[in-house]
């Protein structure tokens, strides 16, 4: 019987956008809270030799703005994270209706199987992720877009069983221009799989920019939570649930706590992904499909 693998053993990497703080501003406060010394004005090496680079983006408001990328982390790294982000915030930066985040996590353990897994989970919840998270619809419609209808089609017909057999069966729907390049239009999905090609993870966008350590926690949570459960799982189904507004929160509730989200760990991250939701936590309003498949 393999060993079911924890989402506090998978790596994971993030990607906040910021505006109203220059990059060196941005890298000096990630320097005062990691340590180690700067490669150049805006990456720091900090002692582990892991780099946490400052980057400019065109996408967002402003000429003083910059995206935080984090080396690959593990989950004791959380902490450190939410330092960072505290400082930055503390330095000046903050978030706008410009800025997304966008979390990576490691696909080394990802087969074909998994993979398929992951998409018709992340498919099957979307409806209530989109809710709960609040995903505006200029996001909807351009870098946070719903998952590819064909893609999932393809996924629940051929079932591949390698993770190279899982790509080209994502290959096949999608435009051959877009499947290897970083600035493609294929990879503005909520779950991008196209990462897989160019840093060998699985990206999450769906969630809307933040400077808030707590948010970002419940978010990291949340990924790693899905990630680990498709690992797990030996087949899921992926029927897609419509979203039921009475019960909203007592439906995502349910999701997260089937997700391995329970007890006082993730407490917090609960709270966060249901406030934005109407209905009870504790009652169902209505009968409707929910729960994680």
């Amino acid at each position: 019987m393999p060993v079911p693998v924890s989402l506090r053993s998978l790596r994971f990497g993030v990607e906040i956008e910021t505006v109203g703080c220059s990059k060196s501003r941005l890298a000096q406060a990630i320097l005062s809270v990691v340590g180690g010394r700067l490669e150049n004005r805006h990456t720091v090496c900090d002692p582990q030799g892991r780099l946490w680079q400052v980057k400019y983006d065109g996408s967002l408001a402003g000429m003083e703005n910059g995206e935080i990328a984090t080396p690959p982390l593990e989950y004791t790294d959380i902490d450190t994270l939410q330092r960072v982000i505290r400082a930055v915030r503390h330095a000046g930066a903050r978030a706008d209706a410009s800025c997304g985040l966008h979390i990576h996590v490691d696909a080394a353990l990802f087969d074909g199987t998994a993979l398929c897994n992951l998409t018709k989970l992340v498919y099957a919840n979307e409806s209530y992720i989109m809710q709960a998270l609040a995903v505006s619809d200029r996001r909807r419609r351009r870098y946070t877009k719903p998952c590819n209808e064909a893609v999932v089609k393809a996924v629940k017909e051929l079932h591949p069983a390698t993770k190279e057999a899982f790509r080209q069966v994502w290959c096949g729907q999608v435009p051959s221009q877009y499947r290897e390049g970083h600035h493609d239009g294929d990879r503005y999905h909520g779950l991008n799989m196209a990462s897989l090609g160019s840093h060998g993870t699985v990206e999450f966008r769906y969630f809307n920019g933040s400077v808030h350590s707590g948010v970002i926690k419940a978010c990291i949570q949340l990924v790693l939570a899905l990630a680990a459960y498709a690992l797990n799982a030996r087949r899921i189904v992926g029927d897609k649930k419509e979203y039921n507004a009475p019960s909203a929160k007592y439906d995502f509730r349910v999701v997260l706590l089937r997700l391995g989200m329970i007890g006082p760990e993730f407490e917090t991250a609960r709270e966060h992904l249901l406030k934005l939701l109407p209905g009870s936590a504790e009652r169902k309003t209505r009968t409707t499909a929910g729960a994680a498949r």
